[in-house]
């Protein structure tokens, strides 16, 4: 579901009240109710299992009806900040986006990294767009329907085998699983580089970031790396974080 946005004090309780609140002070409260993997946001390293463990081998029992005991994304909160790297792929191809199902693998992101003349390193937030977004938002691109479990572009399997090397910290793209959707895995695994990268190597995923304007800022200057603040909010026991990133260039 969407995120909910409720104001629990608004100005109309105000003006039911004027003639007390026509003076002084007064003030205004909202809240909201969100899945917390709903919007921008990191994948936990307890937000997969595969044959029946999460990252460094912890069973169900880490993760209760409380939250996880182990691997929480609560514990990065200090952590995710560091040198990120864009690697625009539309524009590298010269189109405006990947269409859906497209596969993006390690001679493509070697490709494009050598095109931008970036080198990506041990501790690098990789940041790659896809145009999916952007596509979503056009008046042919066929709304937001299916944009969270549809069919999308993003990294293949072998993305892993460029990337892992190179000691990443974090993966993040523009679509809603970061992986190509249906996935070259299946049917062994539903979403394999979640559990490549989750499970198995401790590598953040980032999900549904809105790139677009970094990536414009970028090609004007023909500059890909920046720093990268992501911090998730401190959810004692979440598996994952909404989080609002910003890259300093």
């Amino acid at each position: 579901m969407n995120p909910q946005h409720v104001m629990y004090k608004h100005g109309g309780d105000m003006l039911a009240d004027w003639e007390n609140a026509s003076s002084g002070m007064q003030s205004t409260d909202d809240g909201v109710y969100m899945p917390l993997q709903s919007a921008t946001q990191w994948d936990a390293f307890c937000h997969v299992f595969y044959d029946g463990v999460t990252y460094n081998g912890h069973g169900p029992e880490s993760v209760t009806s409380q939250g996880a005991v182990h691997n929480s994304v609560s514990m990065l909160a200090d952590r995710v900040a560091g040198r990120g790297v864009l690697l625009d792929f539309p524009r590298f191809y010269g189109v405006d986006w990947l269409e859906p199902e497209d596969a993006i693998q390690d001679i493509d992101i070697d490709a494009c990294a050598r095109h931008q003349g970036v080198e990506i390193g041990e501790g690098d937030f990789v940041l790659v767009r896809t145009g999916h977004m952007l596509r979503r938002r056009g008046e042919d691109g066929g709304g937001w329907g299916d944009y969270a479990a549809g069919p999308a572009p993003g990294l293949g399997l072998s993305a892993a085998d460029y990337l892992l090397p190179r000691k990443v910290a974090g993966v993040a793209s523009d679509t809603w699983g970061l992986e190509s959707v249906p996935s070259e895995s299946l049917p062994e695994a539903k979403y394999g580089l979640h559990v490549i990268f989750l499970v198995n190597a401790g590598v953040l995923i980032g999900e549904i970031w809105d790139v677009e304007e970094l990536a414009a800022d970028c090609a004007n200057d023909g500059v890909y790396e920046f720093f990268l603040a992501a911090q998730p909010l401190t959810v004692t026991g979440a598996v994952g974080s909404p989080i609002n990133p910003i890259a300093i260039k």
